[in-house]
Formats: C-alpha cells, structure tokens, sequence
C-alpha cells in the first residue's frame, strides 16, 4: 500500500481499487445515504444495520445530498488495511455499519425489508403508466 502525498480524494480511491481493499462503491447523490445504502443493496436483496452520526439531524445525516461523498464495503478480513490507508491520507472517512441480512437498520430501528423497498422503486414508473386516463 502506499499513499502520495498531496493526494485527492480520487486518487485515495484509485489506491483503494488498486489494493483491492473495497468490495463495491457508490456515490451519494439524488436522495442521500439512505438511497445509496438502498440501491448499493437492491440487486443482491442484501441489507444494512448502520449507526448515525451524533453531530448531524437524522434527516441530514440519511438524505442529505451533499457532493463528493462515496460509501465503500469492504470485507471484514481487509477492514483492518483499509483504515491504515485511510489513516494515512487526507480524506475523512468513518465506519457506518455493516452489510447486513435484508433488512434496513438505522440506529436498530427498522425502515423495512430491502426487498419491500425494492418493489416500491421498480414498481412506480410502470404503476404510473398503469393508471387509466396516462
């Protein structure tokens, strides 16, 4: 692993992909980290248990939309080389949670079932053109 110096952000990311330490990643765009989790997870049916920030409203923290931000998963057996690269850089980070069984955890309160969710986003275009009178 190695890290230059002045590095930006992309290039912390390169170094991750390059070491193979990341599993997937996804930006945080339209709808926050909330959506992000959800459609990183959809496809597999694959759930999340994360923990909120303590310094941030809930509502901020799950749909805020600010630019720049990426949600990494990574295996358990390279969690421990990921934080010494990331230790080593400039670019904040910090752990949300785990990919965890099919359900959708914040704080362990339960916002549903992935797959449950999954119906309602791939069903909305199709049940709008479904309507009578569209």
């Amino acid at each position: 692993m190695f890290i230059r110096s002045n590095e930006s952000r992309h290039d912390v990311y390169f170094d991750l992909i390059k070491n193979k330490l990341i599993s997937s990643a996804h930006d945080i765009s339209e709808g926050g980290l909330f959506i992000t989790l959800f459609e990183s997870g959809m496809h597999r049916n694959l759930g999340f248990e994360i923990t909120a920030s303590d310094d941030i409203r809930l509502d901020a923290f799950l749909f805020g939309e600010a630019q720049g931000r990426i949600v990494v998963s990574i295996s358990p057996d390279k969690e421990e080389d990921f934080i010494e690269l990331m230790a080593l850089s400039n670019v904040e980070f910090s752990i949300l949670g785990e990919v965890k069984g099919k359900e959708m955890l914040v704080d362990e309160r339960s916002f549903g079932l992935i797959e449950d969710a999954k119906k309602l986003y791939e069903g909305v275009i199709p049940g709008y053109y479904e309507k009578p009178g569209k």
